[in-house]
């Protein structure tokens, strides 16, 4: 394990000696395996790798509870090694988080700002960078975990531990509790420049705390009734970072002149005025914020970058000219639900706010809004500053992409205006509904357009014939992972041109295109063999005039396919395999297409007779979950026909023939049949053949309803074997 972190260098006769000492001082423990290996890897001569084992030899443990010291030595000496510096203080800034807990790329930069970790970043997208800079640095280096995305990162609760250790001894004493039932006593909070109190169950807090050196304080109350003091802030002069959640905001809040970030979460903020008086504010965030009205003296912020109302849901005014006042803002999010925009006006005096104040924020680069109709649309509105937003016109409801990150966009029946599509072409989300034009919007002639694109939704664009042009380079939507189109008249989805250049896509939907014939398709017959090579998801729904997949298809990485409501489809597979002629050549895509192939639903498909041929059986070997339901034409789930055919491939005779009974679906561990009127053979039930069948053994779950022309379930041999079954 050492090895492999540290690299093959070590095996170098200056090095070796040395380090096999280094790696039994970490006394196998892999987190500090890890650690100290990430610490010393970038360095090549003995004298650092002599100096490390003298570390690891002095270091002792004294203050942490039941934390093994040689554990402890190990995780500081990878902390002492981390550089730049400013890795250290995001290092030491993530235990301010309870243990477990999922921090955010965004967390870390809001209290990175409030306590100046950024300074030389002049702006809050290059401090964002930075932090994702120092996160892949702490991760490289064994001190932070891999989150559920990329926005997120975990620390384990060794390394909090040790991170807590090092503040205290650099006198940045932390203090983090989860489900507080009282408050601390004095000696634990008062030297303190962090807090952090959550899941608060008290009856009552302190009239003042008395913490000078106090710089983040994080509150979180799930006592309703709790009263606030008014003097609760008075004594943390040096306060930078305010969290509040469901707490009333006492009056003494006025007196943090030097706060920076202020966040409040469902909070009761009785006189929205005491904020005028925090003129060092940067970042200000109204979570649940119940108020209908934005206070107009948030004009008076004037050193605010950050303005986030996303989550206040009954807000209906923002009054003129506030919005434009914070010429320094940088980052603005309005909530969906806020759509009373006004349109500059000559002769009347507005009461609301209208988009052209936007034009004033110079150095705005992200925005959140939704803008209900075009004609509230200035003239000119300049987008082209704006590196992350989330923008919704005519239709507010976005349900892909809600990351604070994402570039998102989502149009429904408006026109396009120039302005727009310069956004558009940017998106890394997009959303187009109801829109006429469609074509020459998606067409890319040159390549430069939608190259991080990764979700695409498509839906009600009757007018539209192609989804992308034929000249579309292969470069255009090469991002693209998820396509959903529904509602539009297309003979064919793709050319094959178009798919070879959808090299990442992972996940398409199509629902309710009527006329539809093919997924892959051109005015002239597709020759050459075409693959999704990434696809893993396939949804088709509602297709009347899709009888089956192209014979020269392949979906070698495809792991769920649901097929719902194809009306004229005879079969699911090509068949390609059994209309061959005894010696052909089979590519290697051909002969994996479904090979992935975990979950399979058909649903309401009345023309299918038979759901697996026998000729599919070699390729559903990974098949876990099949259900079938209301098909009233289905007889057959698995055919067992078993016929000779041999298939060269790559010049070498393959013996396909024997498609051996003994591999029907070993994997298969959930089975449900429900509405086949016709049905009489699901495989289980086949006396012919179940003498062989050793391939259902894995079944966990078997679940049959009004399925009338079946007579018995299973066959004798095939009982004794289904020794996992559990629920039927």
């Amino acid at each position: 394990l050492f090895k492999k972190k540290v690299g093959n260098f070590m095996e170098s006769p200056e090095i070796r000696s040395v380090a096999e000492k280094v790696c039994r001082e970490c006394e196998g423990l892999p987190v500090a395996i890890l650690a100290v290996g990430a610490a010393l890897m970038k360095y090549k001569n003995r004298y650092a790798w002599e100096d490390a084992l003298e570390q690891l030899g002095n270091s002792r443990l004294n203050n942490i509870e039941g934390l093994d010291d040689t554990l402890y030595s190990r995780l500081v000496l990878s902390y002492d090694y981390l550089e730049p510096v400013d890795a250290k203080s995001c290092f030491l800034l993530c235990c301010v988080f309870p243990e477990d807990a999922e921090i955010s790329v965004d967390d870390l930069l809001t209290y990175g700002v409030g306590i100046g970790l950024f300074r030389t970043s002049d702006t809050l997208e290059k401090a964002r960078n930075r932090v994702r800079v120092l996160v892949d640095i702490l991760k490289t280096s064994c001190l932070l975990l891999e989150g559920e995305d990329e926005n997120i990162v975990r620390m384990h609760d060794v390394i909090r531990d040790v991170a807590i250790s090092i503040s205290s001894k650099e006198k940045h004493a932390v203090l983090v509790k989860n489900g507080v039932q009282e408050w601390p006593v004095k000696h634990e909070y008062e030297s303190c420049t962090a807090i952090s109190l959550l899941s608060m169950n008290i009856q009552e807090l302190p009239d003042d705390l008395e913490c000078p050196q106090l710089r983040i304080l994080t509150l979180q109350c799930d006592n309703h009734s709790l009263k606030v003091p008014d003097n609760l802030f008075k004594g943390m002069e040096k306060l930078e970072v305010l969290k509040l959640t469901d707490l009333s905001v006492p009056s003494s809040v006025s007196n943090l002149v030097n706060l920076q970030v202020l966040c409040l979460t469902r909070c009761k903020l009785a006189d929205v005025s005491l904020l005028k008086e925090l003129k060092k504010l940067e970042i200000l965030s109204f979570d649940g914020y119940d108020s209908k009205e934005l206070a107009p003296d948030i004009r008076q912020l004037t050193r605010l970058r950050q303005l986030d109302l996303r989550n206040c849901k009954d807000l209906r005014v923002i009054p003129p000219n506030v919005i434009s006042s914070l010429t320094r803002l940088e980052e603005l999010y309005i909530p969906h639900s806020f759509d009373k925009w006004e349109v500059e006006a000559t002769n009347e005096e507005r009461s609301n706010m209208s988009l052209v104040e936007l034009d004033a924020l110079n150095r705005l680069t992200a925005l959140e809004l939704h803008i209900p109709n075009v004609t509230v649309l200035p003239k000119k509105l300049l987008f082209e500053k704006l590196i992350r937003f989330k923008i919704s016109i005519g239709c507010r409801r976005f349900g892909y992409g809600d990351s604070l990150l994402a570039r998102a966009m989502k149009f429904t029946g408006i026109p396009l205006k120039d302005e727009l599509t310069v956004l558009l072409h940017r998106a890394e989300v997009l959303y187009l509904n109801e829109l006429q034009g469609l074509e020459n919007v998606l067409r890319d002639r040159d390549g430069e357009k939608f190259l991080d694109l990764k979700y695409l939704q498509v839906e009600k664009c009757e007018s539209i014939r192609q989804l992308l042009g034929k000249l579309t380079p292969l470069g255009s939507m090469c991002k693209l992972t998820a396509l959903k189109v529904r509602n539009c008249r297309l003979k064919y989805l793709f050319s094959p041109s178009i798919l070879r250049g959808l090299v990442q896509l992972q996940h398409l939907v199509i629902k309710a295109c009527e006329i539809m014939e093919e997924i892959v398709g051109d005015e002239e017959e597709v020759t050459d063999m075409v693959v999704f090579h990434q696809l893993k998801i396939m949804k088709l729904e509602s297709l009347p005039n899709l009888r089956s997949f192209n014979e020269k298809v392949a979906f070698p990485a495809l792991e769920e396919l649901i097929i719902e409501r194809l009306e004229n489809m005879r079969e699911i597979w090509d068949n390609q395999l059994s209309r061959l002629p005894p010696i052909v050549r089979v590519s290697e895509e051909l002969e994996k297409s479904f090979s992935q192939l975990r979950v399979l639903e058909v649903k309401q498909c009345g023309k299918l007779v038979n759901v697996v041929p026998s000729n599919m059986l070699p390729r559903l070997q990974n098949l876990e979950e099949l259900s079938v339901e209301s098909c009233n034409n289905i007889a057959t789930i698995l055919s067992l026909t078993v016929e000779g055919l041999n298939v060269e491939d790559k010049g070498r005779s393959v013996a396909v023939a024997a498609v051996t009974l003994t591999r029907a679906f070993p994997r298969l561990s959930w089975l449900y049949l429900s509405c086949l009127p016709e049905l009489m053979h699901m495989g289980l039930n086949n006396k012919e053949y179940s003498h062989g069948i050793k391939g259902f053994s894995a079944l966990t779950s078997l679940h049959i309803y009004e399925c009338g022309s079946l007579r018995n379930v299973f066959s004798p041999s095939i009982a004794r074997i289904l020794v996992h079954l559990q629920d039927l």
